[in-house]
């Protein structure tokens, strides 16, 4: 649980840091990452739909789960 809200709180310092909101990608990180702490309490399992702007690159790429 402890290192996911680092993460989270990595995540929204670099966005506060550089003065932005954050962005698709990031907000689908977030996500992802309360469902790992949700799961790590072996109480519950999740379920992640992530749906973002169907003309971002970035977003797309983050969906990319093949691996070399």
């Amino acid at each position: 649980m402890v290192a996911g809200v680092v993460k989270i709180n990595n995540i929204l310092n670099r966005a506060a840091a550089e003065n932005r909101k954050i962005t698709d990608v990031e907000a689908g990180d977030l996500v992802q990452i309360i469902g790992t702490i949700v799961v790590a309490g072996n109480v519950r399992r999740t379920a992640i739909i992530l749906m973002g702007d169907k003309d971002s690159q970035e977003f797309i790429d983050s969906k990319d789960y093949s691996y070399p």
